[in-house]
């Protein structure tokens, strides 16, 4: 599906299916993604060694296959952001957000004026070369991008009901890993501290719950790997259509998500 209908799906609570790629950097792996049937991907460069260059190959293919293709930067900063969205990246994940502030940043170099600041050049990869309206092109761009953020340290879960308050997150996705590590429980998932902070994280959200499971492993750990289910938003909420989207998923792992 294309990244319209990805945020659609997902702000309905409908089931999409997707994976992570850090390795086989050749445009093939676009189509044999397509072929399971999976509705996006995320490219990452964080861990990868994915440069620009490869970005820009993978990312060709997978539209021409209406596969969302997202990509993890290396860091939450307009200079990693923007040119993977302008060799034609569907959206960004962008990792280790913590504050309000680092929120902001990664909206506003995401979108064009006045949503963001994010650099103008069209009719490149981004726009597949097409010529027309400026100004019809830059509301396109805003409207169809997808902007998300990574929850993956203890003071993000601290200061998540601030960094969901900024307008313009459209997902958000737990790092199950680095939350561990910055919890003083590395790789313990099941422990008594790291799920309260799971909780405590998805409690900041008043609608657009997911449920999220993490096919590859145990059932033992596809219990963990969860989410609270949709409930009824508190009184005096921000709860609306806009509101993000929540994955707790396992870096790597083909994702469930309902």
């Amino acid at each position: 599906m294309n990244v319209l209908t990805l945020k659609g799906a997902l702000r309905q609570g409908q089931v999409v299916i997707g994976t992570w790629v850090f390795e086989f950097n050749t445009p093939g792996i676009a189509r044999l993604l397509a072929s399971t049937g999976v509705d996006f991907v995320v490219y990452d460069m964080e861990h990868s060694g994915f440069g620009i260059e490869s970005i820009r190959n993978l990312v060709g293919p997978s539209h021409s296959l209406n596969l969302a293709a997202l990509v993890r930067p290396p860091a939450a900063q307009y200079h990693l952001i923007a040119p993977v969205l302008d060799v034609g990246a569907s959206g960004i994940i962008a990792p280790m957000v913590e504050t309000s502030e680092d929120a902001a940043r990664v909206v506003q170099s995401c979108r064009y004026f006045p949503e963001g600041r994010r650099g103008a050049a069209f009719s490149i990869a981004h726009d597949d070369f097409r010529p027309g309206d400026v100004e019809s092109k830059r509301k396109a761009s805003n409207e169809a991008v997808l902007c998300g953020v990574l929850i993956e340290t203890a003071k993000g879960v601290e200061n998540v009901e601030e960094i969901l308050s900024v307008p313009g997150i459209d997902l958000v996705w737990v790092g199950h890993l680095d939350l561990s590590l910055t919890m003083g429980i590395a790789g313990h998932f099941e422990h008594p501290r790291f799920l309260v902070a799971i909780d405590a994280s998805v409690t900041g959200v008043t609608c657009g719950y997911s449920n999220a499971r993490c096919p590859k492993g145990s059932t033992q750990s596809v219990s963990v790997y969860r989410a609270a289910k949709p409930k009824t938003p508190r009184a005096g909420s921000r709860a609306s259509p806009e509101s993000p989207t929540w994955l707790t998923l396992r870096a790597g792992d083909l994702a469930r998500v309902k």
